[in-house]
């Protein structure tokens, strides 16, 4: 007897097409490719039987599903649904309350994205995406309005994270906001040294639609730093 997993049972399932065409993040990337490793997984365990490597395969499909749909539209109970449901079959799963804590920020709900943060920490306090955490909880504390604990966050996360450059948007719109418009300026300047291509428009078009859509403060402070505009 053929086993496979029944992608049709889930969801929504007709809009992928549309989130794989909308690649405009690498963590929307890693989730696509999460996607695909995933359904692979799951479909080899449940070809031979192995019904606890299958669940993993499946939870994994599901939460990859609910961070592309996050990433690439406005749809935050769209998106929740699939994490909701992995997090059903295994509550043990990091990425999936990690995502849970990103989708209660674009729903404007921080304080349940703290927790949902914290969740994740303690599942997997190694975890080589910690960053996400971090940046997160930063993106939480900023929606609770405590800019000055935001900034101290993306710092910290940025000083354990070399690599983590673009984060600088995350500052540059926590001064704005702060009322800080001097230090955002000399950031700015800052941030076009790792990005010279960097322009208003080009930072906007990065973000993911639920930000555009839930947060218009945000999304006005990065035209206040001084940036270029295109």
């Amino acid at each position: 007897m053929d086993v496979f997993p029944d992608f049709d049972g889930l969801g929504g399932i007709g809009d992928l097409r549309a989130v794989i065409g909308a690649l405009l993040t690498f963590v929307l990337i890693v989730a696509v490719l999460m996607l695909i490793v995933s359904a692979i997984v799951w479909a080899i365990a449940a070809a031979n039987g192995n019904h606890a490597i299958a669940s993993k395969g499946r939870t994994g499909v599901l939460v990859a599903l609910g961070a592309a749909f996050s990433l690439s539209s406005t749809d935050v109970a769209l998106a929740d649904s699939f994490i909701d449901r992995a997090l059903a079959i295994d509550p043990t799963n990091a990425w999936g309350w990690m995502r849970k804590g990103w989708s209660a920020i674009y729903a404007g709900a921080s304080e349940d994205a703290l927790r949902h943060f914290d969740r994740a920490e303690k599942l997997s306090p190694l975890d080589p995406f910690r960053f996400n955490v971090v940046l997160g909880r930063a993106a939480a504390l900023r929606g609770l309005g405590e800019l000055d604990a935001s900034l101290d966050l993306v710092r910290a996360g940025m000083r354990a994270n070399p690599g983590l450059t673009w984060a600088y948007r995350m500052i540059l719109c926590d001064l704005v906001l702060a009322g800080r418009e001097a230090e955002a300026r000399a950031g700015a300047r800052d941030f076009l040294r790792y990005y010279p291509h960097a322009t208003v428009a080009y930072v906007r078009a990065s973000w993911p639609p639920a930000v555009l859509h839930s947060n218009p403060e945000y999304v006005d402070a990065i035209g206040r730093c001084g940036l270029p505009e295109r």
